[in-house]
């Protein structure tokens, strides 16, 4: 965002990263430290970082007012960097709370990224979008699909996650078959409510490729 000069807003919720690449607006590890918490309560790192993000939520309606005032108006993105274990961040009150809350203040998407190199394994594929269409059904809140790590991958690739029959195809699967019956109501189930919402384009992240277009794609849904 800052190499499209867009106004922007970031936190960053996950107390366990060791470093992140962006400067947050506000950073949790700046007020929760989570090592004291896993030594003083002697809980898990999971268990920690979601304690911290417990702990957080409890300013956050006054983060909501910040970001609402003077200081800040005009601004065209606010993201909110979850916890990679975001199966925990999801099933806790604090994640419910967080959705919420932005939900009812902005206009909200949640972003599943999900990196090419494994997308190219059929299993990981699937396991991937079980997460994303997790996500979407729990949290009832727009999400898009973003491929990330495309430098390598052809036009053919694109062709095979275009639809569901496609990728059945490609992985010599029948729909005739059990598993392929299965797997077909399953990629069924991922198209029908998200194929809108799959950004397809050759995205990199690390080499600023494809930027404008996710941008100009992130605003028109």
């Amino acid at each position: 965002m800052m190499y499209n000069k867009n106004k922007h807003f970031i936190i960053n919720l996950d107390a366990g990263v060791k470093s992140i690449p962006y400067l947050p607006n506000v950073d949790i590890r700046d007020t929760i430290d989570i090592t004291d918490l896993i030594i003083n309560h002697k809980i898990g790192p999971n268990s920690a970082i979601i304690t911290a993000v417990n702990l957080f939520i409890t300013k956050f309606n006054e983060l909501i007012e910040i970001i609402k005032s003077k200081y800040y108006r005009n601004l065209e993105f606010i993201v909110v960097d979850t916890p990679g274990q975001i199966e925990v961040f999801l099933w806790s009150i604090s994640g419910f709370i967080i959705v919420n809350l932005l939900k009812y203040s902005y206009k909200t998407i949640i972003l599943f990224l999900v990196d090419m190199k494994k997308a190219s394994n059929f299993l990981l594929l699937i396991s991937n979008l079980l997460y994303c269409l997790s996500i979407m059904f729990k949290t009832k809140t727009k999400i898009l699909i973003i491929f990330n790590k495309t430098a390598n991958k052809s036009k053919h690739f694109w062709n095979y996650l275009a639809n569901q029959q496609s990728i059945l195809n490609y992985e010599h699967l029948s729909s005739k078959t059990y598993i392929g019956d299965l797997i077909n109501l399953f990629l069924d189930l991922v198209f029908r409510h998200s194929l809108g919402n799959i950004f397809y384009n050759d995205f990199s992240s690390f080499k600023k490729k494809c930027l404008n277009e996710f941008f100009i794609y992130l605003c028109s849904i």
